[in-house]
């Protein structure tokens, strides 16, 4: 009888943690969005304030999403909204890493920064690399 308690407890317990999961995608969702909303406002404030969006989620998508925007290779479509990196000749998808295909870039506007702007950015970056969940990174970022 006791295991029987111990199996249904371990049952509920995973049904409790498979339920949480949609929520959170829709959470990660929704604060992308917000992101991308503050970016088309296209103020040093605005971005500011998508980088600490970025940083507060922990989200490991949030490290080069940050970095692209520190490399200058950050981009948004002027129409669409959606927020992507452009690095050479391929276009991705900022939050999905997934490539554009046949896209031209004269349909993204640069999400621009400034000295400040880079030097708050590289601030949250180290923060988020000490919390990451790969040794290896965090040992990199603490020397």
């Amino acid at each position: 009888m006791l295991k029987f308690y111990n199996a249904l407890r371990v049952f509920l317990l995973g049904l409790l943690l498979l339920g949480s999961w949609p929520v959170q995608a829709e959470q990660e969702n929704a604060m992308f969005e917000q992101v991308s909303a503050l970016f088309k406002e296209a103020s040093f404030d605005k971005t500011q304030q998508a980088v600490d969006l970025l940083a507060a989620s922990g989200d490991a998508k949030a490290v080069p999403y940050l970095q692209a925007l520190l490399d200058g290779e950050l981009y948004q479509h002027k129409e669409q909204g959606t927020v992507v990196i452009v690095q050479a000749d391929q276009i991705k998808n900022a939050v999905s890493g997934e490539v554009i295909a046949a896209t031209n870039k004269d349909d993204y506007r640069k999400i621009s920064t400034n000295n400040s702007l880079r030097k708050y950015v590289r601030g949250k970056l180290g923060g988020l690399s000490l919390s990451h969940p790969d040794a290896a990174i965090r040992l990199q970022s603490a020397s």
